[in-house]
């Protein structure tokens, strides 16, 4: 199963009888708290700390997926954003440096088109 499944199984009946309308409000919070959390860690080297606050920003981040009606969405959008990342790599498949050795978008560099990638997709 995966995790986006897994979060719509406990998103399903932690809202149950709710409005969907505004729970997408409570996402866009607990993603700032467990934002606040990775920070809090991020520095460390106590692997099972960023494990954790990891698992709950995805946690989080799959909830909010779910809250905005745009699960079924979910994959195609990141193949997309894949594909997209990797033209930005040079004709070598390396990063591309600027003059000052600040990484560049690479030449061939093609933004994400979530609105094509979404058409694939069937709601559920």
């Amino acid at each position: 199963m995966k995790t986006i499944e897994l979060v719509k199984e406990f998103y399903d009946r932690l809202h149950e009888g709710r409005p969907a309308k505004d729970i997408w409000r409570v996402y866009v919070g607990v993603l700032a708290e467990a934002e606040v959390q990775l920070e809090a860690v991020a520095g460390t080297e106590d692997a099972a700390e960023i494990v954790t606050a990891l698992a709950y920003l995805q946690y989080a981040l799959d909830g909010a997926w779910v809250a905005f009606g745009v699960a079924y969405v979910k994959e195609a959008a990141m193949l997309e954003l894949h594909r997209s990342e990797m033209t930005k790599l040079g004709k070598d498949g390396r990063p591309v440096k600027g003059p000052t050795g600040r990484t560049c978008v690479g030449p061939d560099y093609v933004p994400p088109d979530f609105r094509k990638a979404m058409l694939g997709e069937k709601r559920t």
